[in-house]
């Protein structure tokens, strides 16, 4: 019945509903940290990219 309305992504937020699989924790996290507002998005998605990838982008120093 709600088949149209599925969304195959990990988490997917809307209004002031933020819902993911079972498997995507830090995805809900990152739902829920751009909601609240807690960071500038930019650092919510620099945490993000962190743990998802251990990586994490630096300016390089000048020389």
């Amino acid at each position: 019945m709600g088949e149209e309305k599925y969304m195959m992504q990990p988490a997917v937020s809307d209004n002031n509903i933020i819902t993911a699989n079972g498997t995507a924790p830090l995805e809900f996290a990152k739902e829920v940290m751009i909601a609240l507002e807690v960071a500038p998005e930019k650092s919510i998605l620099e945490w993000y990219n962190f743990y998802k990838y251990g990586c994490y982008e630096a300016p390089m120093p000048h020389m």
